[in-house]
């Protein structure tokens, strides 16, 4: 049970140390221990962690609701992937200097398709 999910959520959970780690080297080599600094990089580098922290959680919450109520693995796996590839995209797009504006929107309307996606899945799932 959750085995997809778990591919997902180990996947998440990398990314997010990442970028938390990130956030942290950035700190250290600027010598900021609060807020941003009034850096741009490490404005940006917070932003990406919050943004991931605001929207992985319920992501992978509804991959392993879809998962545990017997959608099939193609389901399951598509929301996980509009789910992590999308937050890929997004940040990429969004974290560098010049902003790759394509990447950073395609990233968010993947993001908004999975959570639109899932939360209907899950509702159908429930109701029916």
């Amino acid at each position: 049970m959750f085995q997809i999910t778990a591919i997902y959520a180990g996947l998440a959970a990398l990314l997010f140390t990442w970028l938390s780690l990130r956030v942290s080297l950035i700190r250290m080599r600027k010598r900021v221990s609060y807020g941003d600094g009034r850096d741009r990089a490490l404005g940006r580098a917070i932003r990406m962690q919050g943004n991931s922290a605001e929207y992985l959680p319920l992501g992978l919450i509804l991959v392993g609701l879809t998962e545990a109520q017997g959608a099939s693995a193609g389901v399951v796996h598509l929301l996980g992937l509009l789910l992590l590839g999308g937050r890929v995209a997004y940040l990429t797009g969004y974290g560098r200097e010049r902003q790759i504006l394509l990447l950073r929107q395609s990233g968010m309307l993947a993001t908004y398709l999975q959570l639109a996606l899932g939360g209907v899945a899950v509702l159908l799932y429930a109701l029916l």
